[in-house]
């Protein structure tokens, strides 16, 4: 396991006298400085894969007057991060930008068809091209181009590069030397060291890791969780007991356990959009419409059977993990929620048994973790009998049923294999029912 070294160093100073006496020749130096400004350079261009955070300030003429609008950038919905514009002076200027209303808030158009705002790009989301921006009165595309009655859109130019200058100048130094020749006795102070290094080493805390018949991994820190308000909140920001609505907006869920992991256990982070950074990892699928789609639904199907078969998603923007914490939230209600505009599922439910041991105070945060890590390498039977048997103690809520699923779960003597067995066989049994249901 890795750990941490600390290292020590201890000194004792010692004082020392030493007389010296010098008969020698001493220089002086004087020095004349001169200054050339040769004006401005380019010190560096760097290349920008995502579009830095702005604000954007935007008017919009000849729309549907007193009408409801909804911002898309790209056609990924960002009406949360817009706001009605109200200019301090007469001129919209860049200073009456300080004076708008709270982002999220509703734009419409007046009386006269206008509507003028401001539009905050978020960090790291958009990468850097063309990017249309428009206002529909419409909430959802999938309605489809015939719902629109008005309509106002732009062009955002985002660049790739990013040039830096500086102001190149040019320092000139003349010396004159003259001497003197001189006789120095003094006396000379000095330090003796003596220097004791020792060193220490500290193991650092585990890491848990999710399975594949849990949770397992999900979205990195800063991915926009939408609230039942319509809000937005960042993954790594949200609380058990928050209300977050359902994939389709139809349902309000709330929220049991908050999941963190290591990135570190997958290879990729996938994005199903071109233009917002890759953010969940490769085995957590996305809902479009009614269907999920994930990157590998073979293995996603084999692992997760109660989630049905996955349809294949074929995206180009993908990255390579760093270690960055991910997150995934366990749900009551249908157990989805949505992720920067897509929605998706907590794979795990509210959790099952697990949440009422956490719950009850039966077993820790920890302890949870390494359950889950415990079956991560169980045959596939085994890890869908307890699915299903986590499932059905979670729903009874009975807490001395839960201590004796607990024990079963957490032995890891012999009473550990009879359990697999069972979950196996339980497993094997509804499995098949499960699919073919599906």
């Amino acid at each position: 396991m890795p750990g941490t070294l600390t290292t020590t160093t201890t000194q004792t100073l010692q004082t020392t006298q030493t007389l010296l006496q010098q008969v020698g020749t001493q220089l002086q130096n004087q020095i004349s400085s001169q200054q050339y400004n040769l004006g401005n350079f380019v010190t560096n261009v760097s290349i920008l894969p995502y579009i830095p955070s702005a604000t954007i300030q935007f008017d919009a003429y000849g729309l549907k007057p007193n009408t409801r609008l909804y911002a898309y950038f790209g056609n990924v919905p960002v009406s949360n991060w817009c706001a009605p514009r109200l200019p301090l002076y007469d001129t919209d200027s860049v200073a009456g930008l300080q004076q708008t209303s709270v982002l999220g808030t509703p734009l419409y158009s007046d009386s006269y068809g206008i509507c003028k705002g401001i539009f905050r790009i978020p960090p790291n989301a958009f990468k850097s091209q063309e990017i249309t921006f428009k206002l529909l009165d419409i909430s959802d595309l999938a309605q489809g181009e015939s719902a629109i009655t008005t309509e106002a859109d732009g062009v955002y130019y985002g660049s790739t590069l990013s040039v830096a200058k500086g102001q190149s100048l040019l320092n000139t130094r003349q010396t004159v030397v003259s001497s003197t020749q001189v006789r120095q006795q003094q006396s000379i102070d000095g330090l003796a060291v003596a220097t004791e290094i020792t060193q220490q080493y500290e193991e650092d805390p585990p890491v848990y890791y999710g399975g594949s018949g849990c949770g397992c991994g999900c979205f990195i820190g800063d991915t926009l969780v939408t609230m039942f308000d319509g809000s937005v909140k960042r993954i790594d920001e949200v609380k058990i007991g928050d209300k977050v609505y359902n994939r389709d907006k139809t349902k309000i869920n709330t929220v049991q356990f908050v999941e963190k992991l290591s990135s570190s256990y997958f290879n990729n982070l996938y994005s199903p959009s071109a233009v917002i950074k890759p953010f969940a990892t490769e085995n957590h699928p996305i809902y479009f419409g009614d269907k999920l789609f994930s990157l590998n639904p073979d293995q996603n199907y084999k692992w997760y059977p109660w989630l049905g078969k996955n349809e294949k998603l074929s995206t180009e923007n993908v990255e390579k993990t760093t270690g960055e914490m991910v997150y995934n939230l366990w749900l009551d209600g249908d157990g989805t929620y949505i992720v920067n505009g897509f929605g998706t599922t907590s794979i795990i439910g509210d959790g099952g048994i697990l949440l009422r041991a956490l719950q009850d105070n039966i077993v820790t945060e920890k302890e949870a973790m390494e359950l889950l890590m415990k079956y991560l390498d169980k045959n596939v039977y085994v890890v869908h009998g307890a699915y299903i048997v986590s499932k059905f103690i979670g729903k009874l809520n009975w807490k001395w049923l839960t201590k004796v699923g607990m024990w079963f779960f957490k032995n890891d003597n012999i009473i550990s294999k009879i359990t697999d067995k069972l979950f196996g066989i339980f497993g094997f049994v509804s499995r098949p029912m499960m699919m073919i249901n599906r």
